[in-house]
């Protein structure tokens, strides 16, 4: 197995009022980050100024 960890990043979507998304998100992000051969960065959309 190579000795670079793999690297991922959760995306949370919902940009809506009352989303559940981030709730998911963190929870996969933990269980992610406990793994010693993964990176793990979590976005959250609704932080980013989008066009509507």
């Amino acid at each position: 197995m190579s000795a670079t960890p793999l690297r991922i990043i959760v995306i949370s979507s919902s940009v809506r009022e009352g989303r559940f998304g981030p709730t998911v998100a963190n929870w996969i992000t933990s269980l992610a980050k406990e793994r010693e051969d993964m990176q793990v960065d979590l976005m959250d959309l609704a932080e980013h100024p989008l066009p509507h």
